[in-house]
């Protein structure tokens, strides 16, 4: 059962989600954006029950073993704090100040990927429960039952490399996003690995990894209220808009 669920995790999720990502960018219709969301939830809600069988009561959303920690991870979870509060942060701040030059701007970074983003109200709606899903299913696939099960494996590996993979892998999967997406979602899951670690319970990566995950909606609605879509993303045509 382990092993097919790393082969889901690995192989069948991603696979299909390149799929779906090339669907969308020939018809980034609301229809077919809605049917990728929906995809993904069933897919994220499937790992998430798996993990939840698999893996024995207690250490589903928990951690409880001793790890020593490097001064050195602490210096790279520093860093890679400092790298999410630049990418999340302040973008969403310069966002709420509603700085007509600086939306404009934001809009054009969001324009060739608005065939899988959210840009109207029933996309965004869906999109809340895409984050939910997908946060608290990655959180428990990657962070809780990989990392374990990599450092069962018979390499001899410690707690912190198994950690390591477990996020590189996570990076990754996500190889659809380009080498950007893959090294932002790698950072992330250094630093949600890092806060498992440390707290012992698999909470805060969750609701961080939801809140990361729904500043999309934050700015979808900021850059494209008002009808502003009709000069951005809903103009670029199904080939284009996400």
């Amino acid at each position: 059962m382990n092993h097919i669920l790393v082969l889901y995790m690995l192989v069948i999720i991603p696979m299909l989600s390149t799929l779906q990502y090339f669907s969308l960018k020939k018809d980034g219709s609301t229809a077919n954006k809605q049917r990728m969301y929906l995809v993904t939830i069933v897919l994220m809600g499937i790992g998430t029950i798996a993990v939840a069988l698999i893996l024995p009561a207690g250490e589903v959303v928990s951690f409880h073993e001793q790890v020593a920690i490097p001064g050195f991870v602490h210096l790279l979870f520093g860093c890679t704090i400092a790298f999410l509060i630049i990418t999340f942060i302040v973008p969403v701040a310069l966002v709420l100040t509603q700085n007509r030059e600086f939306l404009d701007k934001v809009r054009e970074q969001y324009a060739p990927k608005s065939f899988v983003l959210p840009v109207n109200i029933e996309e965004r709606r869906l999109f809340l429960l895409f984050a939910l899903f997908v946060g608290v299913g990655e959180e428990m696939m990657f962070r809780s039952f990989l990392a374990r099960y990599i450092h069962a494996l018979p390499f001899d590996w410690s707690w912190l490399v198994s950690f390591l993979v477990a996020a590189l892998l996570f990076g990754l999967v996500h190889f659809h996003q380009g080498a950007g997406g893959m090294f932002n979602a790698f950072l992330i899951g250094i630093c949600f690995s890092y806060l498992f670690i440390v707290t012992g319970h698999l909470w805060l990566p969750i609701i961080l990894h939801i809140v990361y995950d729904l500043k999309v909606v934050l700015i979808s609605r900021s850059i494209y209220r008002s009808g502003d879509h009709t000069k951005g993303l809903d103009n670029a045509g199904p080939g284009q808009s996400l």
